[in-house]
């Protein structure tokens, strides 16, 4: 409510696999969805890998029958179930690879790569994994309308975060 009073109009929410399986998503009207990998770290939860994968696919398929256009899809296309994600029924697909990004280079301090061949980007977050989430966003904020500089901007002061991937 405090966001929505403050003229908050975007919100992204992690969903988990496990929140999907108990329906947490449920009532929720997707603008987008992003993948960006299954892990075999939440099988405990699920029984299987593949229950696991369907969990997840389960988000996909929501945004398939929700309301709102037009919708996104964002998945890694570099995992190799990210094409099941990007197979799924929205306006927009889109896929993303860190392919597209070579040569980058990684840290224990920061992530720097070229975008679209356009400007270096060092985003001050270590390692591979923070790398393919900025894609991610950056591929979803770029079909949204969001501007370059405004996401560059934004990257190279994003703070990081105590406790993640953090030295010690």
């Amino acid at each position: 409510r405090r966001a929505v009073d403050a003229g908050c109009t975007h919100a992204v929410v992690e969903m988990t696999s496990e929140g999907a399986r108990q329906f947490r998503h449920l009532g929720l009207h997707l603008n987008a969805l992003v993948f960006t990998n299954l892990a075999p770290e939440h099988l405990e939860a699920h029984g299987s890998f593949e229950k696991y994968k369907e969990a997840k696919l389960s988000l996909a398929k929501h945004l398939e029958t929700s309301p709102k256009r037009p919708r996104y899809i964002v998945a890694n296309a570099d995992d190799k179930h990210g094409k099941e994600f990007l197979n799924i029924n929205v306006e927009h697909i889109l896929p993303f690879s860190l392919s597209t990004v070579e040569p980058y280079s990684t840290n224990e301090k920061a992530v720097r790569f070229v975008w679209k061949r356009g400007a270096l980007i060092t985003v001050p977050l270590p390692g591979v994994f923070n790398l393919k989430n900025i894609l991610a966003a950056m591929t979803l904020c770029e079909a949204m309308g969001v501007r370059f500089e405004d996401m560059k901007k934004a990257l190279e002061h994003v703070a990081p975060i105590a406790g993640r991937a953090q030295r010690v």
